[in-house]
């Protein structure tokens, strides 16, 4: 037996060697008389086969002739599932119709932009003064159709100029005083804007898009951050830059008038509305 199965190896391997040697060379196909010697071949396999019990082996030509009748015999493995996605940090929120009177410790708010929504948390420790301030501003409704003017990539994302010229009138001229910068300016972190000089915070803020450590020292102090939805602030319409930035009176005298007209297809907020997690 061991015979004869070493001389069905000496013809297998004889053949693959042929079929080998046609394939890489492109020579002509198998003549007649070297088909008639593999059909005798496989014969033979198969007779050794069924004595030892051991499948045969397929060949070049079996399984070519396997894949012609079912072509799913030569297709590939399929790919593993991919595994479920975890459940969006947007899912299981609850809007808050009545917010309380007085800005929690922590409190979460989903910041509606025409390009997307931001899940934002606001930190009284981090920046009291500050964090109040905001949470005041966003529950009035101040923030609401307000322009994002000011884009530059890897710097800041600036807003906070209202819609409507009355009501930023209203609030613009209401500083409050710093508070000092227990927090660093690095990407997703959220602080007032001030005009360089002590307690000349006021409406405007921005969010920090790249590291700007440097702002720390020179009193702006973050008091909150996006715990969703950066990949929203870096598609923000950037086309302007920091040109808006330069002609912050006009907008703060016409509002949105002047700035659609000037600056059109800036993205701006929508709203920014006091949310809990229901799960």
């Amino acid at each position: 037996m061991q015979t004869k199965l070493l001389t069905i190896g000496v013809i297998v391997a004889l053949m693959a060697g042929l079929t080998a040697y046609n394939r890489s060379f492109n020579q002509p196909r198998l003549t007649p008389e070297q088909i008639a010697a593999a059909k005798e071949a496989e014969a033979n396999i198969e007779e050794a086969s069924t004595a030892t019990g051991e499948a045969a082996p397929a060949t070049a030509e079996t399984q070519t002739a396997a894949a012609e009748e079912n072509p799913a015999v030569a297709a590939p493995p399929a790919a593993a599932p991919a595994a479920p996605a975890g459940p969006s940090p947007m899912e299981g929120l609850k809007e808050l119709t009545a917010w309380p009177e007085e800005a929690p410790d922590v409190c979460l708010m989903k910041m509606e932009l025409s390009n997307g929504d931001l899940l934002i948390e606001v930190h009284k420790e981090w920046a009291p003064i500050g964090a109040a301030h905001f949470y005041k501003l966003a529950k009035l409704g101040f923030y609401n159709d307000s322009r994002i003017f000011r884009v530059v990539p890897g710097f800041v994302a600036q807003t906070g100029i209202a819609a409507e010229p009355g009501l930023d009138k209203q609030w613009a001229d209401e500083n409050i005083p710093d508070d000092p910068a227990t927090q660093s300016n690095a990407p997703g972190m959220i602080t007032f804007a001030s005009q360089m000089r002590p307690n000349t915070r006021s409406t405007q803020f921005f969010i920090n898009t790249g590291n700007n450590a440097n702002l720390d020292s020179m009193g702006f102090a973050p008091f909150a951050k996006v715990i969703h939805g950066m990949d929203v602030v870096t598609k923000l319409n950037s086309k302007y830059g920091d040109s808006p930035t330069r002609m912050q009176e006009p907008m703060h005298e016409q509002g949105n008038a002047f700035v659609d007209k000037t600056f059109p297809g800036l993205d701006y907020i929508k709203r920014i509305v006091l949310v809990e997690r229901t799960q």
